[in-house]
């Protein structure tokens, strides 16, 4: 049985948040309104997008990134200006990283943006200065003894890389909440590896695949994507920005979306409620061309030679 179930979930309601900030402790409340009751009657629903596998890292200037991100979200997903919409990013820190506390402890204010927790410290609102929101929710990225990466997304579950299996990360992002995610990687998911993801769908559905920004365009869909659908294991899609000033852009260009209701405004719920029905959500977004694929793939292996 999975985590979340995949069933139908009647009527819809719209999703109208206001935040309270809390100068002491710099956390946003959310709170329903009289529009949002309103109109949960009369079935309006939300367009939510969600890049599911995005890092922040130190080398990007957030102003771009988060620019960037809302750009990507805007010119890849359909608008419909009566519709409300949520854009979520889906933070995959790796061990030792804390992107949220980051945000809202450290930096808290960048020229244009300014970064507060949600509930609880449970997810960040980033809120540009004319009034436009994204939310980031907590998650992980570890490396399995197999070598290979496993995200586990709006959780906090963390282990060192490489010193558990595939099936006790994914086991333990389940007990700490999270949606467990394998995304595709250059070279990860051949050979030994790539029979290692075989056996695993062979063992159990409850997980998810995740299609990457950094697959190039020209590449044929990796066959393990096509056995997992068979075997009813989703393919989701996320942008996965390298370590490269050039990938300051990419948060919010692949990813997916679709309607969600009836909800509660929580991005994390919202996420759980896109993926309730297989059906709800489809992927948007553009992958890399095979010139910025090997140039990505060049300054990588060039600044980890240094």
């Amino acid at each position: 049985m999975r985590d979340v179930e995949y069933s139908r979930t009647a009527g819809a309601v719209r999703v109208n948040v206001r935040f309270m900030q809390t100068a002491q402790d710099n956390v946003r409340d959310t709170r329903w309104d009289d529009e949002t009751s309103a109109n949960a009657a009369n079935g309006h629903s939300v367009r939510v997008a969600v890049d599911t596998h995005v890092h922040v890292y130190d080398c990007f200037d957030l102003d771009t990134f988060f620019d960037a991100a809302t750009h990507n979200f805007d010119v890849g997903t359909p608008q419909e200006q009566s519709q409300p919409r949520m854009d979520l990013l889906c933070l995959t820190d790796t061990h030792g990283e804390q992107t949220d506390t980051r945000l809202c402890e450290t930096v808290r204010h960048s020229k244009a943006w300014s970064f507060s927790y949600i509930e609880d410290q449970a997810a960040v609102c980033a809120e540009h200065r004319e009034g436009r929101r994204l939310y980031l929710l907590p998650g992980r990225q570890i490396v399995s003894k197999e070598n290979i990466e496993v995200l586990g997304l709006d959780c906090r579950y963390d282990a060192v890389d490489r010193s558990s299996d595939l099936s006790t990360l994914i086991d333990g992002i389940h007990q700490a909440g999270g949606i467990p995610v394998i995304p595709w990687g250059f070279g990860k998911w051949t050979g030994k590896r790539g029979q290692c993801l075989r056996t695993l769908l062979s063992a159990r559905a409850d997980f998810w695949l995740a299609d990457s920004g950094n697959r190039p365009v020209c590449s044929a869909e990796p066959a393990l994507f096509k056995e997992a659908r068979q075997r009813g294991v989703p393919v989701l899609a996320g942008s996965d920005p390298l370590p490269l000033s050039r990938h300051a852009s990419r948060a919010g260009s692949f990813g997916i979306y679709g309607m969600t209701g009836p909800v509660e405004a929580h991005p994390g719920r919202v996420l759980r409620g896109l993926l309730k029905e297989l059906t709800a959500w489809q992927i948007f977004g553009r992958r890399s061309s095979p010139f910025e694929f090997l140039i990505s793939q060049s300054l990588l292996r060039f600044r980890k030679g240094k």
